[in-house]
């Protein structure tokens, strides 16, 4: 298999594996079974919201700087991916855990998308536009 269908399907499915795995295993070290089996479901509601925004939000940040995230069902694979991984390895280190998931979140973001540094600083931007009036909908 060549290096762009690795990118396309083979990295994102493992790196949300892994991800829901660290999940899984922070609630277990939190709380024991009973905290790895409520962190598995909260993983995957809080995962299946945040891809959602995060397609709206890379479909806003398409418009506007006219680029190209690629076709849907490779576009939600890796957004999964981006979405569970940094967020679980940040959360497991202690310290600079926080800045360890932003440069991990920066880095797949541009290597999934082959996007420019300043075009993932926007769609950040962007998600996090979304991501306010979403939780003010809420309030």
């Amino acid at each position: 298999m060549s290096n762009a269908a690795a990118t396309e399907k083979q990295i994102p499915t493992a790196l949300i594996i892994v991800g829901a795995g660290l999940w899984v295993l922070a609630g277990f070290m939190g709380y024991g079974v009973r905290g790895a089996s409520n962190a598995l479901a909260a993983v995957g509601l809080i995962a299946t919201v945040n891809v959602v925004l995060m397609i709206a939000g890379a479909f806003l940040t398409a418009l506007v700087l006219r680029i190209s995230f690629g076709d849907l069902q490779s576009a939600i694979l890796k957004l999964g991916a981006i979405a569970l991984f940094p967020g679980a390895v940040g959360y497991l280190i202690p310290g600079a855990g926080g800045l360890i998931a932003l440069a991990l979140y920066f880095s797949l973001l541009i290597w999934f998308f082959e996007l420019e540094v300043y075009q993932a600083i926007v769609f950040t931007i962007v998600l996090f536009v979304i991501r306010l009036l979403v939780a003010a909908m809420f309030v």
